[in-house]
């Protein structure tokens, strides 16, 4: 029988500090008594050991079901929750505190908790890998010394999830603290320079020593790539790799040198920052890029709704998928965000609640997406290409991929949200809750065909997520040319830009679209390639957490927020055409400058004073 790890571990309060219990685990592990047997003497396979590192893989957050079946998103101008009386409305009305954290709060496997406890868990059991797997009588240290690597890579992750939070934090290194250390109420916060250093330093001591992805399945040569890897990638797809790693250091030196911290002029606090602005931190999260880019070993996979329902495919460098295959949250994801009178379909599996349509995309997001010739909304109005009262037509596909609209098609039915119709939520004011209050539903993630759903039967579900991108393709494209964009013009003082890899990048996500023409204009301005570069990832990441972060590092949250948020009013004519109104005013959301950072817990700080709460908190 297949041995698992029962850990028990006590941590102290600011590293996690409680005793795991079993429930914790992957597929639940077997009793045992003592966490020798994880470092067993007699394990020559080094089972157990591997599931201890499998068990760290859990805390890699999956994106999907944030808040109780929402995304982040609901926290930005692209969406809003359904709910009127859901607990993201007090952020979205009041913003957030050092109490009020619960919607932003880390997702791991099916267990919240507050980022910062769960994070340092996660690098705590990596320090305690690296401590121990040496007692292990490895019989291929080949594998051990790769396992080892992984454990790195993962604590230098999670460290840049800190980052991405908070700003600097402790360091604590290869340290495995006790429930006695002192050392836990001296701690001090590392510099926002020292955090990224360190995270730097990590990855290139362990990036050439980890498994190269042709050890899971070589991938087709140029000539043969079509849509996915070639046959043979194994269950270990999950565990990262060289250019998934490099993926995720170009998307922490992006940050970095992004306008919130790259500059801050603050000297006296540099856990926010950098004081000083250097525009050369944006040459090197370009020059990453370009050189995964240049490996020619990834693609853009054909269809982009694939990217979440299956664990293979030529465009993710590192994902998150189920244990043993299975899907990511896949049930919550599902009923609670389709639409709802698709309930007569069937039930959820798992405790009969029918559909319910959770998420609320806005008007703000749906204007986002251009048309498909690839002219934006503003630019169709002008040559009279966009008709506000038939708003759907020629548009991006993304759109199709990301929202319902009104009489969208899906499942044998189409999505009604015009006045009294079977979507919109007038018809049963009881249920106010579940229906949605823009005139869109949330469809990104949700089945493309009814095999997937079990579609009439009693365990209908409509989310089949059996992988969650850690880094895919499409951003490194985009993060390189919003880089090196962004260098040229900060570093080098060009006002055109004439960098072909920056056209083509943009050109390759804008064709995999279905975007017709696609092809860019050469010789655009910076402000006018930034500005597309910038709703590109609006629209090819929509509800894969990447808005929040972006308005918040590129320090627009006070524009962002400071505008209402739209949804469209729907009514049928007499003549049985739909009459489209967009001045449905759905929320008007709290913005302050302390929420571009997220607070420290208030009981951190209690317990370690040298703990500096982030300013405004």
């Amino acid at each position: 029988m297949k041995r698992y790890i029962h850990i028990l571990i006590g941590v102290l309060t600011v590293f996690g500090v409680f005793f795991t219990s079993c429930e914790d685990m992957e597929n639940e592990p077997l009793e045992i008594q003592s966490d020798i047997y994880v470092w067993d003497e007699d394990d020559y396979t080094g089972e157990n050991a591997k599931q201890w590192l499998n068990f760290i893989y859990s805390f890699i957050p999956a994106g999907m079901d944030r808040f109780n079946g929402q995304p982040m998103e609901v926290l930005t101008d692209d969406a809003i929750p359904t709910d009127r009386a859901n607990a993201n409305w007090s952020v979205i009305n009041s913003g957030y505190s050092t109490t009020n954290m619960f919607p932003l709060e880390h997702r791991k496997a099916d267990t919240y908790g507050e980022s910062w406890t769960l994070l340092y868990k996660a690098i705590r059991y990596c320090n305690i890998f690296l401590q121990n797997y040496e007692k292990v009588p490895w019989s291929d240290w080949e594998e051990a010394s790769y396992h080892a690597n992984e454990a790195r890579a993962l604590r230098a992750y999670f460290y840049w999830l800190l980052v991405r939070t908070y700003g600097g934090v402790p360091l604590i290194y290869d340290k495995v603290f006790t429930m006695d250390s002192p050392e836990l109420r001296t701690l001090q916060r590392n510099s926002f320079a020292e955090c990224v250093q360190y995270i730097k330093d990590e990855i290139d001591a362990v990036k050439d020593n980890l498994r190269l992805y042709s050890d899971i399945g070589e991938r087709k040569s140029p000539d043969e790539k079509k849509n996915s890897f070639a046959e043979g990638i194994d269950s270990n797809w999950k565990h990262v790799r060289k250019w998934g790693l490099l993926g995720l250091e170009a998307r922490m030196l992006l940050y970095a040198a992004s306008p919130l911290v790259n500059g801050t002029g603050n000297a006296a606090e540099p856990w926010l920052g950098y004081p000083e602005n250097d525009p050369n931190r944006w040459k090197e999260a370009a020059d990453i890029c370009r050189t995964i880019i240049n490996t020619n070993q990834f693609i853009l996979e054909k269809d982009r709704t694939r990217l979440s329902r299956t664990t293979i495919n030529g465009e993710v460098l590192w994902m998150k998928k189920g244990q043993d295959g299975n899907a990511l949250y896949a049930d919550n994801w599902g009923y609670k965000n389709s639409p709802m009178s698709f309930k007569d379909m069937g039930t959820w599996a798992g405790n009969g609640r029918p559909c319910r349509g959770q998420t609320s995309p806005t008007q703000e997001l749906v204007d986002a997406f251009p048309m498909k010739n690839g002219k934006s909304i503003d630019e169709a109005k002008e040559s009279g290409e966009y008709n506000p009262q038939d708003p759907y037509k020629n548009r991006d596909p993304r759109l199709t991929q990301t929202v319902f609209y009104h009489n969208s098609r899906w499942l044998r039915a189409n999505v009604d949200v015009s006045e009294g119709g079977k979507d919109n939520n007038s018809i049963e004011p009881t249920q106010e809750a579940t229906r949605t209050k823009t005139g869109y539903y949330l469809k990104r993630h949700l089945a493309e065909n009814e095999e997937d759903t079990q579609f009439g039967k009693t365990n209908f579900h409509s989310s089949i997520v059996s992988s969650w991108p850690v880094v895919r393709y499409a951003d490194i494209l985009l993060m390189y040319a919003e880089a090196q964009t962004e260098y040229l013009n900060k570093a080098q003082g060009a006002s055109i830009i004439n960098d072909e890899l920056v056209y083509k990048s943009i050109e390759m996500v804008r064709q995999r679209a279905g975007l017709n023409p696609y092809t860019l204009k050469r010789g655009m301005s910076y402000d006018q390639l930034i500005k597309l570069i910038r709703n590109e990832r609006r629209c090819e990441f929509a509800f894969e957490e990447s808005r929040f972060w972006d308005i918040r590092r590129w320090k627009i949250a006070n524009d962002v927020y400071s505008k209402p948020l739209h949804g469209v009013k729907i009514t049928k004519k007499e003549d049985g055409t739909f009459h489209y109104d967009y001045n449905m005013e759905v929320a008007k959301p709290y913005w302050d400058d302390r929420m571009y950072r997220l607070p420290i817990d208030h009981n951190e700080v209690l317990f370690n004073p040298n703990i500096v709460q982030n300013p405004g908190y």
